[in-house]
């Protein structure tokens, strides 16, 4: 076997493991989807200066969001994401596999920003304090 299958089969693996770990949280975040009230989304738009870990789960959702391309600052995020009457449809037919990698690369930042900020840990502690 030549080095380069061997390099390949190593980077299959780690995605293979990366893939595998994602799909709990990829899990987790179609059903919260499900129950977000679009009243909320308008008084978060309407909010002047929110709290930054509200910003910055904006921030990573717009990131995300397939029809934005410039920086994530509040002021884009409520006219780009939040400002879209078609968000939550768009929200619930998401398909992760389709984020590009620049896009993917700037919301890991911005979750790791978000942890270490609010010094919560992903999963459990950090949903107690978003609802």
């Amino acid at each position: 076997m030549d080095q380069q299958a061997i390099v390949i089969r190593r980077e299959e693996a780690a995605a293979a493991k990366a893939l595998e770990e994602a799909v709990p949280a990829v899990q987790a975040a179609e059903a919260a989807v499900q129950d977000i009230d679009s009243n909320a989304l308008v008084i978060i738009k309407n909010l002047p200066n929110p709290n930054p870990v509200i910003m910055d789960v904006c921030a990573l959702t717009y990131f995300l969001y397939p029809t934005t391309t410039a920086d994530g600052t509040w002021a884009n995020v409520k006219i780009k994401l939040l400002g879209d009457t078609q968000l939550l449809a768009t929200l619930k037919k998401f398909d992760p596999s389709k984020v590009k990698a620049d896009a993917a690369s700037r919301a890991k930042r911005k979750v790791a920003k978000l942890i270490t900020d609010s010094g919560c840990q992903p999963g459990e502690q950090l949903m107690a304090f978003m609802t």
